[in-house]
């Protein structure tokens, strides 16, 4: 099977994430699969050898200065319409950050499903930070729209796990 995966957080970024999908890329790739990643990563490092990458263009925010976010640039875009497009994978598997949802769109146009699994509850995060109620709304929002249109969510998080349940 040839699986697209869009990971915001590979080696050398060290997070839970990170150390999750690198060990689901190795364990997909000793079953046979074929896989296309997606990163922010330049230079990715600690993957199996014949797997095909994709580096998007990232920024950074003030509150979190060494950690990547994923940028909607022209070229971010390009990068993935033109990889999906060429290598044709069975299913795309994204993480949740802003760059997750652009995924979807192409998968519509190539017939591709597109599954997300999201691994921070940002309701909390956000919380525990003193976001104000704008922030938390226009998070929730984004959650409740990726339940929408992703073809399914896997998550740890309780504030998604609610966006879903108002979908169904």
């Amino acid at each position: 099977m040839k699986i697209a995966i869009y990971c915001h957080s590979i080696a050398p970024s060290i997070d839970g994430v990170c150390r999750r999908f690198t060990g689901i890329i190795w364990e997909l790739v000793k079953q046979g699969h074929q896989i296309i990643l997606f990163t922010l990563e330049k230079y990715p490092e600690d993957l199996p050898e014949n797997i095909i990458i994709y580096s998007l263009e990232c920024m950074y925010t003030p509150a979190y200065p060494n950690k990547k976010l994923g940028k909607p640039s022209p070229k971010s875009i390009w990068q993935m319409w033109a990889g999906l497009s060429k290598h044709k994978p069975d299913i795309i598997h994204v993480t949740c950050d802003g760059l997750a949802p652009l995924f979807v769109l192409p998968g519509i146009v190539l017939g591709i499903p597109v599954v997300g699994s999201f691994h921070t509850d940002v309701i909390d995060l956000f919380k525990t930070h003193n976001a104000n109620s704008f922030q938390i709304f226009c998070a929730l929002s984004l959650e409740r729209a990726d339940a929408l249109i992703f073809d399914t969510c896997a998550t740890t998080s309780k504030s998604f796990a609610v966006s879903d349940e108002y979908t169904k």
